[in-house]
């Protein structure tokens, strides 16, 4: 909801600073690789930070080309390119993304500058972080065949709006993107708990025994880069259940999200997501148990009021501040979302009259009642929105309340 100028500075220079802190890890970045099938390699980068993990990609050798599975950070594509080509000198056919935050699409423009078809799903458009770059857009699969790999893309809404799993049928490896990390703890996203265990269930279904599984953050281990089974898909989706399990009963006893952090069990319960037993000092998982419970709370215990299909459809349409500054309001089933290009997907909260909380994963990051609050003609049928934002905004201090107009 980018409303006027100074707004749209103040997210430009957002963005810049996020960006700039990217390039800085980009630039002391080095790329290690290994070779899995004969048509598969794995890719790693570790920045020279001993507390940046491990991010993993891969390499798809087909018969006429390359496909690069994601692009990590802007600044470190030339470093990227050369390790490429310490493997195959074929042409880079195709980049496909597991989602659009930057440290996964950074370098999609990059590549696609020397010559690859950019492809990502649909709703990196409208991605929180400014989307990524792409050539190809797909809806809900999409099936490639590179000559000697079938890959297969399937859209799910779990960490983001446009995570794909990425399976390679031939090599029997599944890319997990942010759904799946070993290094941090529970990364639920934009569909709650439930979002979260769909996708494991996905990746299950896809999987044998011998499937590798690749999460999208790891640590080093003694073997090298560090990869999964399908037998561990099961503990770790068991314990993104127990932490959601005892997040509730504490929630529901009233405490605060400071006494929730200290809570032993909580505690113990985060550290059990690291693989390699890297145990958090006590700063580090204060912070980072805070910061995940705020997003689980907002995204597990939002207050509805549900609204039939026929209910929520008044407020369907495009709403305009001016010609730079459009919110579209759509609905999917019962679900009522607003969208903006390159800036954000939030799914509207039904609460009282014609007020909607933003239930956005990466939208709001206090714990805030930020909303959109919708003008209604006499028939029902809504002509405005005016973003009902309070001054700890991620978008700004004091930000005032703007009209925005429903247009035909």
């Amino acid at each position: 909801m980018i409303k006027n100028k100074r707004i749209k500075v103040m997210v430009t220079l957002l963005l810049s600073l996020i960006m700039m802190s990217f390039t800085s890890v980009a630039a002391n970045v080095k790329f290690i690789s290994k070779k899995i099938t004969k048509n598969f390699h794995l890719i790693s980068a570790q920045s020279a930070s001993p507390r940046v993990s491990v991010i993993n990609m891969g390499l798809v050798i087909g018969k006429d080309g390359l496909l690069l599975i994601d692009t990590y950070l802007p600044g470190s594509s030339e470093a990227l390119l050369t390790k490429i080509r310490e493997i195959s000198n074929k042409p880079i056919k195709y980049v496909l993304n597991t989602h659009s935050h930057p440290d996964h699409s950074g370098g999609n423009k990059f590549f696609a500058d020397q010559g690859a078809i950019v492809i990502s799903q649909e709703n990196a458009r409208y991605g929180s972080l400014g989307g990524s770059y792409a050539q190809l857009r797909f809806k809900q699969n999409l099936n490639l065949d590179l000559g000697g790999e079938q890959i297969q893309a399937i859209h799910v809404v779990s960490h983001t709006y446009d995570d794909t799993i990425i399976y390679l049928k031939n090599s029997n490896v599944v890319f997990m993107g942010d759904n799946l990390t070993t290094q941090a703890f529970i990364s639920i996203g934009e569909r709650g708990l439930a979002g979260h265990l769909a996708v494991f269930d996905l990746a299950i279904s896809l999987a044998n025994k011998n499937t590798l599984v690749v999460p999208a953050h790891a640590t080093l281990s003694k073997q090298g880069l560090s990869t999964l089974r399908k037998q561990d898909l099961y503990g770790y989706k068991k314990k993104h259940q127990l932490w959601m399990q005892r997040l509730v009963e504490l929630y529901r006893q009233g405490l605060s999200i400071d006494d929730m952090s200290r809570d032993e069990q909580m505690i113990s319960l985060t550290q059990d997501f690291h693989a390699d037993g890297h145990k958090r000092n006590d700063r580090e998982i204060d912070r980072y148990i805070k910061s995940r419970i705020l997003i689980a709370i907002k995204s597990e215990f939002s207050t509805s009021h549900p609204l039939t299909e026929k209910e929520l459809k008044p407020y369907i349409g495009h709403y305009r501040f001016d010609e730079n500054t459009e919110i579209e309001v759509f609905q999917k089933q019962d679900k009522l979302y607003a969208r903006q290009l390159d800036a954000y997907i939030v799914e509207l909260i039904p609460t009282q009259g014609q007020n909607f909380l933003l239930k956005g994963y990466f939208f709001g990051r206090n714990d805030s009642k930020e909303m959109f609050y919708f003008d209604l003609d006499a028939s029902g049928i809504a002509t405005s929105l005016t973003p009902v934002l309070t001054e700890n905004s991620m978008w700004g201090d004091n930000i005032k309340q703007v009209k925005m107009f429903k247009i035909e």
